[in-house]
């Protein structure tokens, strides 16, 4: 194998795990939110939960979107645009001054930045097809435990 392409490999993949660990270590962490947030601007859990729950329907619905849009634009382009989507709506949960400005902040353009970012990272590391050997850990609390352990069998 030459060495431009295991580089190139090398560059996908890292760039690839460094966009997924961005993408879940941060929302991960929302948890985390609730109480300041919730002293701060007067929400509840109960929103927080609304919230939450329409980011994970919107990532579920806006993932095929967002396959539709990786196929024809390709996946450099998509992946910008989910991470623009994920900031935008990071920045605005921080300055939510409503229940409907979270919900569409923390849920919708969230969930739409997630959708993208998850799926479509995977993806792009599925697609490398130079033999990669790497070391991975994998958390038995981790909702893509299935996914990681065959992603890694694959890459190892």
């Amino acid at each position: 194998m030459s060495s431009s392409v295991q580089r190139s490999a090398t560059v996908v993949l890292t760039a690839a795990v460094v966009v997924l660990l961005i993408a879940m270590g941060v929302r991960a962490t929302f948890g985390l939110l609730m109480q300041p947030m919730g002293l701060d601007k007067g929400f509840t859990r109960e929103t927080f939960s609304l919230a939450f729950a329409i980011q994970n329907l919107v990532w579920g619905l806006g993932a095929p979107l967002f396959g539709a849009l990786s196929d024809k634009y390709g996946s450099g382009r998509t992946i910008a645009l989910g991470a623009a989507l994920y900031a935008v709506g990071l920045l605005s949960m921080g300055h939510a001054d409503s229940a409907a400005t979270l919900y569409l902040s923390a849920g919708v353009l969230v969930g739409l930045g997630q959708s993208q970012l998850s799926e479509q990272s995977l993806k792009v590391m599925k697609r490398i097809e130079s033999e990669r050997k790497v070391k991975i850990f994998v958390s038995p609390t981790c909702p893509y435990c299935p996914q990681a352990v065959l992603l890694a069998h694959l890459l190892a």
